[in-house]
């Protein structure tokens, strides 16, 4: 009974000892996650200043080139359209001349047969009163008075003529001063703008000459597109470090939990082993015991049974992390796709990946699951995502109008993680995305579906 009751107390014990390691081992995993996740966003804090350094030496002068352009090209339009006015005032002006003219000789017409009717009257003694008075035939007298009404009234016409012109005049001489003021005035104008467009063009030199200064520092960068992709490359390559490290830490974490686990297995198997030996020393007692009453010739005693021992307990065993990438991935976003895997870029370059075609603000899908090592702003890029797939595969998402994900965050195959935009100096909407393994890019073309849905 001793014995036993010994054995069922080692055998507690070595439960309980295992037992009391999970949630131990739970705790210590939560710990761990925590701390690779602070020091993989630590990292990637560090590796964007650095590239921001690079890159903020070119933001003010490209502000001031846009500025100082965007001027010129405001006060060129401006002078275009008084020079056009210039031109119609001028050809107005020189109508009006014209006119002028030709109302003074018309005036000088119009008094010349005027003059010469009154000179005519008068030499000829015509009036009604000589008329009268002059005691000829009644019928002549009548006929003499016929024709000077009819002369009197070609004068009054004449005489209506002649104010009308001198009206027009008039009005010709007000439009000409006033024409003359308004091309004064578009004088002026023209040699403020001129004057306004000489200190655009000294500003944009001053400008582009503060330029020149700094892009002279990185002359060994033959296009902008490449340096983008360097600068991207570098990032993939330290998380990809960082990465490593990470799972090298967590392999070293899972190696030492086996350890407790095959420890914790050969107190069990030792705590069987007494169970074991004990039970075998009980049944040699009990056939020891038989014996002796078997000699003494006594009664028979109950024999009691064997406790049953306690059943052990082992720690459940550790998660695998993500498994990699498959073919035919969802694409991450309809639309029209552009460019090739490895052929020349237009700004320079090859093609790493591609790009899709979308409305602004359309959702982007992420293509399978994973963790988010990577959303913020890069240069050339835009607002950029980057996952990690496990078994070093990566996606890359750039060009969003905004990132709905974290550095840490984990994704499942169609989650929404940003939205279609035209950031990093894009003209038209759209997603740039990449495949990369080992940090090298890959055709994702042979990894997507064969149509867009």
């Amino acid at each position: 009974m001793i014995l036993r009751a010994i054995v069922a107390l080692f055998l507690f014990i070595s439960a309980s000892y295992v037992w009391s390691e999970e949630p131990s081992s739970l705790v210590q995993k939560q710990q761990q996650a925590r701390q690779q996740q602070a020091e993989l966003r630590a990292r990637i804090k560090q590796l964007e200043q650095g590239i921001a350094k690079q890159e903020s030496m070119h933001k003010s002068a490209d502000l001031a080139l846009k500025e100082s352009e965007a001027a010129i090209s405001d006060t060129q339009r401006k002078l275009q359209q008084l020079s056009e006015q210039q031109k119609k005032t001028e050809s107005s002006l020189q109508q009006l001349k014209e006119e002028t003219l030709e109302q003074e000789q018309a005036i000088k017409e119009q008094r010349k047969v005027l003059a010469d009717q009154l000179r005519a009257q008068y030499t000829g003694g015509l009036s009604p009163w000589t008329a009268l008075l002059s005691g000829d035939d009644p019928h002549l007298i009548g006929r003499n008075l016929s024709y000077m009404g009819y002369v009197s009234s070609a004068q009054t016409r004449m005489l209506g003529q002649i104010q009308a012109s001198v009206a027009r005049l008039e009005q010709l001489a007000q439009q000409t001063h006033s024409h003359q003021n308004e091309l004064e005035q578009l004088a002026l104008d023209l040699t403020k703008q001129e004057n306004e467009l000489k200190k655009q063009k000294d500003k944009r030199k001053k400008t582009l000459a503060q330029i020149e200064s700094e892009l002279n520092k990185q002359r060994a960068e033959a296009q902008t597109a490449t340096a983008n992709e360097q600068r991207l490359s570098e990032l993939i390559v330290g998380l990809e470090t960082e990465i490593k490290l990470a799972r090298e830490r967590e392999a070293e974490r899972l190696r030492k939990l086996r350890e407790e686990q095959a420890k914790a297995e050969e107190q069990a198997k030792a705590a069987e082993q007494a169970k074991a030996d004990a039970e075998r020393k009980l049944a040699e007692a009990k056939k020891a015991e038989e014996a002796r009453k078997a000699e003494r010739a006594s009664k028979d005693e109950p024999v009691q049974k064997a406790e049953s021992p306690v059943a052990s307990s082992q720690p459940p065993a550790a998660t695998g992390s993500s498994g990699g990438l498959q073919k035919n991935l969802p694409w991450p976003v309809s639309g029209q796709p552009l460019g090739k895997f490895g052929a020349n870029r237009p700004d320079g370059g090859v093609w790493r990946g591609f790009v899709i075609r979308a409305s602004e603000g359309t959702p982007v899908k992420s293509v399978a699951s994973g963790r988010v090592v990577y959303a913020s702003w890069l240069s050339g890029f835009g607002n950029i995502m980057i996952i990690d797939h496990g078994q070093q595969y990566m996606t890359v998402y750039a060009y969003n109008h905004s990132l709905l994900k974290e550095v840490g965050d984990t994704v499942t195959t169609g989650d929404t993680i940003a939205t279609v935009g035209a950031t990093g100096g894009q003209v038209e909407a759209g997603l740039y995305f990449e495949i990369r393994y080992q940090g090298k890019p890959i055709n994702p073309v042979l990894w997507l579906k064969s149509q867009v849905r």
